[in-house]
């Protein structure tokens, strides 16, 4: 799968390549061809969940379609005060703390952000008594924008612009025929339809941000469909966009993978102004890119992170009594490696001084079910619940991380707690940090095993760690002077 993922980059970057030469007019749709193919090579079977009741659909729907278009389409009164608009579309990014919910990504940015300035953020809220829980931040529900893009598609607004594009963009379509590019997924009529919708999720953005009176958008994935329209108001709007980093970026990335043409302004009109990256070593590789971009990326460190430390006063060191505790943080169901997990944890049976501690993808919660039926006769598994626990106090307790790539390895090293990567990504990703030993890579069994008995590993430089305050600050300070 390493060899598909890094061909299918390729290819991809073939097609940007043959369009900013051959057909120039075609590049605003390559960040929305990359998508699909991401969301193609990220798919999953979405049999086993559970759909929401249709009295709670039906409830959902009226509750934010009011207050929806009531922050749209009504008109502010100047003490509102926001300047800056915050937006998050994962709303399982969230979790439920004593004072009602927060969302992991947005939170900590608005903390040092209302020290300058008022704060609105934008989340995607399905669920009815989350959105009746209390949150201290003003926020606006924006599950129903899709509502009035779905709406306005099944009247027919946009169809003879989805057929229009469907026809102009067909050329790709036969171009990938004719390279040879069997990696690339493309289905015209699919992008067309998306297209559509992000003209009227564009139209609805504008209305919001120009209701509010918005200065600064931060945006913690532009690579969805809602955020893409959020991207065209403020360019409409000639409001600054920022990309804040929610996790895993790389050459291997689709969506983070050098764009060949980003000096091209086509190319440009679905990405941010901005991208807020977490440390030296994302910021250095966008910065490869291209030099033309290199003041399109600032190094931020992670908000969430910051606002942590600064709140509860953490000491980063390992708690010497827990020695024997191995977190190991879980991703996509097909990226969670389920036997080589399996038989790692079966391997380890005899040495009953290891307690495992398996943390679901917050996207991912029924792989707990799974999980905990899998290991349901060994008493030093624990999976029920974990992803709900505070995962910054895990890394406390936790003597070893065990992730096959993702984020909370760079996370981990704020606490000093060492990470061994399992999954080729891993590799591709973190390549300088393994080969300066900040993490270990154990492709097998074997060598997964010895590292966690007899594995070093070396503290990274400050520059490469992500929880400082002053770095947050300073890049807000640049960003908003």
């Amino acid at each position: 799968m390493a060899t598909a993922y890094k061909e299918l980059v390729q290819q991809l970057q073939n097609l940007e390549e043959h369009l900013a030469v051959n057909n120039p007019k075609l590049l605003p749709i390559v960040p929305l061809i990359r998508r699909h193919n991401l969301e193609r090579y990220k798919a999953v079977s979405r049999s086993t969940r559970k759909g929401k009741k249709l009295s709670g659909q039906i409830e959902l729907i009226l509750m934010t379609l009011r207050l929806f278009l009531q922050s749209i389409f009504s008109s502010q009164d100047d003490e509102s005060g926001y300047r800056y608009f915050l937006f998050d579309h994962a709303v399982k990014r969230n979790f439920s703390t004593a004072a009602g919910y927060t969302n992991r990504l947005m939170d900590g940015l608005a903390h040092f952000l209302n020290n300058r300035g008022k704060c609105l953020l934008g989340e995607y809220l399905t669920d009815v008594s989350q959105w009746k829980s209390s949150k201290s931040i003003p926020t606006i529900n924006l599950f129903p924008i899709n509502l009035f893009a779905t709406l306005c598609i099944r009247l027919g607004l946009g169809q003879r612009a989805a057929s229009y594009c469907t026809k102009e963009i067909s050329y790709i379509e036969d171009l990938i025929k004719e390279r040879n590019w069997t990696s690339i997924f493309f289905d015209p009529k699919v992008i067309s339809q998306d297209l559509v919708r992000i003209l009227f999720l564009r139209e609805a953005f504008t209305r919001l941000l120009e209701n509010h009176k918005l200065h600064l958008v931060f945006n913690f994935c532009y690579y969805s469909k809602e955020a893409f329209g959020l991207t065209l108001a403020c360019k409409k709007l000639g409001i600054l966009c920022i990309d804040v980093q929610h996790g895993t970026q790389g050459s291997t990335h689709p969506m983070y993978a050098s764009y060949p043409s980003i000096a091209s302004a086509q190319t440009r009109q679905l990405l941010p102004g901005i991208f807020w990256v977490w440390s030296k070593a994302e910021e250095q590789h966008i910065q490869d890119w291209d030099s033309t971009y290199l003041q399109s990326v600032i190094k931020g460190g992670n908000p969430w992170l910051a606002f942590y430390k600064a709140q509860n006063s953490v000491q980063i060191t390992q708690d010497e009594s827990k020695e024997s505790t191995i977190l190991v943080s879980l991703q996509e169901p097909q990226h969670y490696h389920s036997s080589y997990l399996e038989e790692l944890i079966r391997r380890t049976e005899g040495d009953t001084h290891w307690q495992w501690l398996l943390r679901a993808h917050p996207l991912y919660p029924e792989l707990e079910l799974e999980l905990t039926e899998a290991f349901s006769d060994m008493e030093n598994v624990k999976v029920m619940g974990i992803n709900k626990q505070d995962l910054y106090q895990q890394f406390i307790q936790a003597n070893l991380h065990i992730t096959g790539f993702s984020t909370t390895c760079l996370e981990a090293l704020e606490f000093g707690l060492p990470t061994i990567l399992i999954h080729h990504n891993g590799k591709d990703y973190y390549q300088s940090y393994i080969e300066n030993s900040y993490f270990q890579y154990a492709p097998d069994l074997d060598t997964c095993l010895e590292v966690m008995k007899n594995g070093s590993f070396e503290v990274p430089p400050k520059e490469l760690l992500q929880g400082d305050q002053s770095t947050v600050e300073a890049a807000i300070k640049i960003i908003d002077p």
